[in-house]
């Protein structure tokens, strides 16, 4: 089945990315994009400071802390679940464990910018 819908509906696919690559990011990742494109639109950059990512372990998360990483932003990376390294190797610089709510980070003015996945 085909669906017919105007050109404005669509995004195109940023050079070297292929259509496979796209439908593997979903939308989990098109959300991640638009949340730091607005962010650097808003002034941030590589070098302003660390930028916050809550939920960091789960599929938005990970790929929040990917993409920020791989723009070359120094990412906190939050999670309730214990770190086994996931979070560094996707680039996080580092991991702030959240237990159970007790910790409030993101009420400090340390980070440059935040995405919130909970």
């Amino acid at each position: 089945p085909w669906v017919r819908v105007p050109g404005s509906f669509a995004t195109p696919l940023p050079d070297g990315l292929t259509a496979l690559e796209a439908a593997a990011i979903g939308v989990a990742g098109h959300t991640v994009a638009l949340a730091i494109d607005l962010m650097e639109l808003n002034g941030l950059a590589p070098g302003s400071g660390p930028v916050a990512v809550t939920g960091a372990t789960g599929g938005t998360g990970s790929l929040a802390v990917s993409m920020l990483a791989g723009l070359g932003h120094a990412v906190t990376a939050l999670s309730r679940k214990p770190d086994d390294g996931f979070l560094r190797r996707l680039g996080a610089a580092e991991v702030i464990p959240v237990p159970d709510g007790r910790r409030k980070p993101l009420e400090s003015a340390r980070f440059a910018g935040g995405i919130d996945t909970t």
